[in-house]
């Protein structure tokens, strides 16, 4: 039997730019396929639809207002936006589709709900080496070249179910992670706020930072701790 397929052509107009999108959506399947939009435009596609899973792939589920911020330095408002933080990709809202965008061309991105988080691309950071990292991190603090980073990930917790035991668990589980950063002399530094990591990566202040942390009771167990660490560090030489 032949397979039947229904083309939709959606026209964006974006920055001036008018971008085809084609969609391919087959009879028997509910799934979208990705398509590129070609190297000029910082929409990627429709995201594909994966197997379900306990829990969420986004950082905030519903879409927000946004700002996003191209690497041309072009400003693009009133947009809906979410981040998927397992494919480390934003999405738009547009016309009833889920669009999925181009992390190269995008700097970074604000999410305007009761947060206001800001998030930065990590290819946009002031460093030198080659993290081998892709997506973007949310900001916490920027000083002088200085900067405090969150980076949001998701683990998969696979089911385990048993069937002769009627035990475990039969659906794969989204456990959302997260880790800091901090951004020093053109260094992206990994920082969990252990004395070892402040001596091995802060030598010449390391004496000065230990005494901040013991004298203000940092525990580095919320952001609260982590800024407060970042105010004092950003101050030093």
């Amino acid at each position: 039997m032949k397979s039947f397929y229904r083309f939709i052509i959606v026209s964006t107009v974006l920055m001036g730019a008018s971008t085809n999108i084609i969609i391919a959506q087959e009879r028997a399947r509910t799934q979208f396929q990705e398509y590129s939009t070609g190297p000029g435009s910082f929409i990627q596609g429709i995201p594909v639809t994966k197997a379900p899973l306990k829990g969420t792939v986004y950082l905030y589920e519903n879409y927000s207002p946004g700002i996003l911020i191209t690497t041309d330095e072009e400003k693009v408002s009133d947009v809906n936006l979410r981040y998927n933080i397992q494919d480390q990709k934003i999405e738009m809202r547009k016309n009833n589709l889920d669009i999925q965008l181009n992390s190269r061309l995008i700097d970074s991105f604000h999410i305007l709900n009761d947060s206001e988080a800001e998030f930065i691309n990590v290819f946009s950071l002031p460093v030198d080496q080659n993290h081998g990292l892709d997506g973007f991190m949310q900001i916490y603090g920027n000083a002088d070249g200085q900067m405090l980073l969150k980076r949001w990930y998701l683990n998969i917790k696979k089911a385990n179910y048993n069937v002769a035991l009627s035990t475990g668990t039969k659906y794969d589980e989204a456990i959302v992670k997260s880790e800091m950063f901090l951004v020093s002399d053109n260094q992206l530094i990994s920082f969990q706020g252990k004395n070892k990591e402040i001596k091995s990566n802060f030598p010449n202040k390391s004496k000065e930072l230990i005494t901040f942390v013991k004298a203000n009771k940092i525990k580095f167990k919320s952001n609260e701790d982590y800024i407060l660490f970042f105010n004092y560090f950003s101050t030093l030489d």
